[in-house]
């Protein structure tokens, strides 16, 4: 486990960033947090390879670790898998700590289908290959009290101050504490996940088999609809994270021990969170009362 920034994965006493991921041969690397950018459905992977050391000529570009995965082709004979799996809390037994204080099984509702097909297009020299993989899971974070503006609050404002037009335009969670104005209520946040991949692969051998090309699309979302959580529904900010990926290869033996390899590829990554009603500064209570206003003290945007 490195210390530095990264996943944490170190190779041979480097950095986790000195570290090469390929795609097809091509670059595919996350220059944020290291890592791959554009992640593909183990369905669509057809060979992969770790190399730590003794790299060949065709590899570089790094002190630690070369990580190479390689997308399936269309054979020559149609072939495809589909599959799905599927979590819920009415299957799964409550654990320990929750049976010991009393408390139900936590909410967890979790699909994910995918599917992987390919085969000849024409002729016996033009195949495809294509993937498809999606995950939306919903679960609920631990349960925390928190302490908000009561239902009666509003008697203790003015009729036009700014802290009485804040609470009718974002009302705070339902809380009653008699005649104060504050009170303490217990929230559960939620967790919610969608990924969605997507892999499209052509390959043409003419013939004679003496050359062959190869294009390649991907493309990757991750999308946290509550990665700033806030009581108050309006201030909740969402993680959208994309990234595409364009691939080409060209492959031709010229003699029998002569083989010439020419590669593209093209990335794009986008990795994004707004803060919420941005115009709104954000407050805070000596009582340590939330307030309207996004917890995020900026909003994030890297575009490689």
């Amino acid at each position: 486990a490195g210390t530095s920034r990264g996943l944490g994965l170190s190779v041979n006493g480097q950095r986790p960033s000195a570290s090469n991921f390929l795609l097809d041969g091509i670059e595919n690397n996350d220059y944020l947090v290291t890592g791959p950018a554009t992640s593909v459905a183990p369905e669509a992977v057809q060979e992969y390879a770790v190399s730590i050391n003794g790299f060949s000529a065709e590899y570089g570009r790094s002190a630690g670790f070369i990580a190479n995965a390689v997308t399936r082709a269309g054979g020559s004979q149609w072939h495809g898998t589909a599959y799905g799996n599927l979590k819920n809390e009415v299957l799964n037994a409550n654990g320990f700590r929750e049976n010991m204080l009393g408390q139900p099984r936590t909410p967890l509702k979790q699909v994910q289908p995918g599917a992987q097909a390919g085969g000849p297009l024409f002729a016996k020299s033009l195949f495809i290959s294509s993937a498809f993989d999606y995950l939306r899971s919903r679960s609920l974070a631990e349960g925390e009290e928190v302490t908000v503006p009561s239902t009666t609050f509003l008697a203790f404002t003015a009729p036009e101050s700014n802290a009485r037009k804040l609470i009718n335009r974002f009302a705070p969670p339902a809380a009653t504490n008699g005649p104060m104005p504050m009170a303490q209520t217990r929230i559960t946040p939620l967790v919610s996940v969608n990924r969605l991949l997507l892999l499209e692969r052509l390959d043409w051998m003419p013939t004679g088999r003496r050359h062959r090309v190869m294009g390649r699309f991907a493309f990757s979302r991750l999308d946290r609809p509550d990665f700033i959580w806030s009581p108050y529904k309006d201030f909740i900010s969402g993680l959208i994270h994309d990234n595409s990926s364009l691939a080409f290869g060209w492959i031709a033996s010229l003699r029998p021990r002569v083989t010439n390899e020419f590669r593209f590829g093209w990335t794009r990554d986008d990795l994004h969170w707004d803060r919420a009603h941005p115009e709104i500064p954000a407050l805070g209570a000596l009582d340590g009362t939330v307030l309207p206003g996004s917890p995020a003290f900026y909003a994030f945007r890297h575009r490689g």
